[in-house]
């Protein structure tokens, strides 16, 4: 399989090891772009002088996705969606799938033609038991009605773990939706410690929905040579039956 565009990394670190990382897989095909978290909150606050993050890692051509993950009123999340448009550094931000209907409309009309929506359904870090827990509803049913909310909204974008691509492939309405997968183990981490519950390999993922990107952060931006992380991944990916 084609790994060109497979991969997002996730920059879940301090500013100056994810500008390392970029400067060393920057020029992969297998990256696809960027996703920041936490990074956007210091960059916010950062000193007078600093290199501004964001700018530094347009260099690369590469995509960035705000992961805000954002869940209130409508119109703060329409508020807050046009902030990170005028910014002009972000193709791609993510709302709570959670957060309704109303809201997931209020962020796709704001964004428009200049910025793409991804609903967020449950949260890779939640085990089946804690959906449960919070939802009233196994893993497989809320985020299908999550999903299912979310193309109503016409939002055209998901965040799901890897064990849900099959179920939520199975219904045509949520079949055209294009998966973003976190919390992927490469198979050559497979054994490391993460803090993730719903994992899945990049065989897994691929093999249930070519069309899915993955989102991979410690294995890459903790290896001690980043671009060897991507290229044994990228591999990994071409090895898998098309």
């Amino acid at each position: 399989m084609d790994s060109t565009g497979k991969i997002w990394v996730g920059f879940d670190c301090p500013k100056v090891r994810a500008l390392e990382v970029a400067e060393a897989i920057g020029d992969h095909p297998a990256v696809r772009g960027f996703k920041l978290n936490r990074l956007i909150d210091a960059e916010n606050f950062r000193g007078v002088g600093e290199l501004g993050l964001f700018k530094a890692l347009t260099k690369y051509g590469k995509d960035l996705w705000a992961d805000m993950k954002l869940h209130d009123i409508p119109k703060t999340v329409e508020g807050r969606t046009e902030a990170y448009i005028n910014s002009g550094y972000f193709q791609y931000l993510t709302v709570m799938a959670r957060g309704g209907k109303k809201m997931m409309e209020a962020a796709v009309a704001a964004a428009g033609d200049k910025l793409n929506v991804i609903a967020v359904t449950e949260l890779t870090s939640l085990s089946g038991q804690d959906v449960l827990d919070l939802s009233g509803r196994d893993v497989i049913s809320s985020v299908r009605y999550l999903a299912d909310l979310a193309v109503d909204s016409g939002v055209k974008y998901l965040v799901c773990s890897g064990k849900e691509l099959e179920a939520l492939n199975a219904i045509p309405k949520l079949a055209g939706l294009l998966k973003f997968v976190p919390a992927i183990s490469p198979a050559w981490t497979l054994g490391d410690q993460i803090d993730q519950k719903r994992t899945a390999t990049p065989e897994f993922v691929l093999t249930h929905d070519p069309n899915a990107t993955m989102v991979i952060a410690r294995a890459i931006v903790n290896a001690d040579d980043p671009l060897a992380a991507v290229r044994k991944t990228a591999a990994e990916i071409e090895a898998i039956a098309a």
